[in-house]
């Protein structure tokens, strides 16, 4: 007999992806702005996978912010190699 599935995490909080993130609160602001563009314009337009929608902080926004760590001093540009209907990966 197999073990029940793990259920699913709490949604991460927008404070705590920022704390996660080391981020200010004028950078909080800013993603706080455009978690609400992406999902006035889900509806429309499919930007993110309807599985994703009740943890978009941890899912697209912890996961594209903690990839900051990785890149070189003085970094000015990124380019998005195919990530698909979502933010970089």
């Amino acid at each position: 007999m197999s073990a029940a599935p793990a259920p699913p995490p709490e949604p991460l909080t927008p404070e705590a992806c920022a704390q996660a993130l080391d981020v200010s609160r004028e950078t909080l602001g800013r993603l706080e702005a455009y978690v609400a563009l992406l999902r006035r314009w889900q509806t429309r337009r499919n930007l993110i996978g309807r599985g994703t929608e009740g943890d978009v902080w941890r899912r697209h926004i912890l996961d594209s912010g903690q990839l900051a760590a990785h890149l070189p001093p003085g970094a000015r540009r990124l380019v998005d190699l195919g990530a698909g209907g979502r933010g970089p990966a």
